[in-house]
């Protein structure tokens, strides 16, 4: 089911409207899991690779951000997918 698919649903039979059901979905918790690195130091100019791997292909849009701000791809931030992997 999705958010637009709730609402009361009923069948119409001749003149006569027998409602089913009143229908209420409710949207999916984000769920979130924080990573330990080996290391949270860097010295600058190191390469630090960040990969999350998921079961399934997440049903939502997966975007990384850095301080709640989104991260675009650029000359030193490359992001890609590959089936259920994400890299950053």
């Amino acid at each position: 089911v999705e958010l637009k698919d709730s609402g009361h649903y009923s069948i119409r039979l001749g003149d006569q409207v027998q409602p089913i059901m009143q229908l209420n979905v409710i949207e999916k918790p984000v769920q979130r899991q924080v990573m330990n690195l080996p290391q949270d130091t860097f010295v600058e100019h190191e390469t630090l690779t960040i990969e999350c791997k998921f079961d399934s292909k997440p049903d939502t849009p997966f975007v990384w951000t850095k301080d709640g701000s989104y991260l675009p791809d650029d000359s030193r931030i490359i992001v890609k997918q590959k089936n259920e992997t994400y890299t950053l």
